[in-house]
């Protein structure tokens, strides 16, 4: 749910809006992913993303 609320705020103040990466087994979000830059003139977009490692009942990221 913390997620959920931060993206959402995101989208409100109009600032980088994240996306969730669910694990399809258990639904539960495991990383995010979002536009690092783009350019509609070149048509060109990058990506980033983070990856919450799970370590048995918690998830980190690196």
């Amino acid at each position: 749910m913390q997620f959920i609320e931060f993206a959402l705020d995101r989208y409100e103040k109009k600032t980088y809006k994240p996306w969730g990466i669910e694990l399809k087994e258990t639904a539960k979000i495991i990383g995010t992913v979002d536009f690092v830059s783009w350019n509609i003139t070149h048509q060109f977009a990058e990506i980033g993303y983070v990856l919450f490692i799970y370590t048995g009942e918690k998830f980190r990221t690196y």
